[in-house]
């Protein structure tokens, strides 16, 4: 007889302890295992959709589509080559960067079939080093068109060569494909203490520019100008002007 009451005591003691774990998981609506917290907490890159933050900025995947839902500050260059699409919504970047590493800007570098669209940046971004653009820092068509369109720059922008306004070098690519720039403008200040500095881009092989146009002061050495500081083949522009100071 005691031992059946010794067995229930237990079982009911079982039911109980169990009580809390059971109401706090109906409370969340059956809430994801802790485990399966942490993973999501730990995921390598920010899902695809709205970017209201800059750290949901740096993680963003390389080939992801994303947009941006509020202004942000960015202290830090996006470190991979992005593929993917980025749209800004007209929404404003403020550039807080100091590099020494070359490929400096609010992405280090565009690859192929990246687009970056409607979006204006301010600030500043400087480098001890070269490739240096407010939007990206070096542009890389290899096997696909890389399109920069609707984007203004109001940040200013130093460096030591291929310095410019929205684009510090873009690179040649393969088979024609071409970085398109499409009414795209600077306002800000350009200073390169070398070679290769633009109020649109600092140096372009495989660039198409148009409809764009720079108000900026650009500071060079040699090879600089209000809007390309030098384009090589196949490098073409049209429907565009500069009334900035260049000095």
């Amino acid at each position: 007889m005691k031992r059946k009451i010794l067995s229930l005591l237990l079982v009911l003691m079982l039911v109980i302890s169990a009580v809390p774990a059971m109401a706090l998981n109906a409370d969340l609506g059956g809430a994801l295992p802790i485990a399966s917290l942490a993973a999501y907490a730990d995921e390598e890159y920010t899902p695809e959709g709205a970017i209201t933050t800059a750290e949901q900025f740096a993680k963003m995947s390389p080939s992801g589509n994303y947009t941006l839902a509020d202004d942000i500050i960015v202290t830090t260059p996006y470190a991979s080559a992005f593929t993917g699409t980025f749209d800004g919504q007209g929404h404003t970047v403020t550039l807080d960067i100091s590099a020494t590493a070359y490929k400096a800007g609010l992405f280090k570098q565009l690859g192929s079939g990246a687009t970056v669209k409607n979006l204006i940046l301010t600030g500043s971004v400087s480098s001890s080093s070269y490739n240096v653009g407010a939007l990206a820092g070096q542009t890389d068509p290899d096997d696909s068109d890389i399109t920069v369109m609707n984007c203004l720059n109001r940040a200013t922008v130093s460096g030591t060569r291929c310095v410019g306004g929205i684009i510090g070098c873009g690179n040649q690519g393969g088979d024609n494909f071409n970085l398109c720039l499409d009414s795209c403008a600077n306002e800000g200040e350009i200073n390169g203490n070398s070679t290769q500095v633009g109020g649109i881009i600092g140096k372009g092989y495989s660039v198409k520019v148009s409809n764009c146009y720079n108000t900026g002061t650009v500071i060079g050495f040699n090879q600089y100008a209000g809007l390309v500081g030098q384009g090589l083949a196949p490098f073409t522009m049209e429907k565009s002007y500069t009334s900035g100071v260049v000095a």
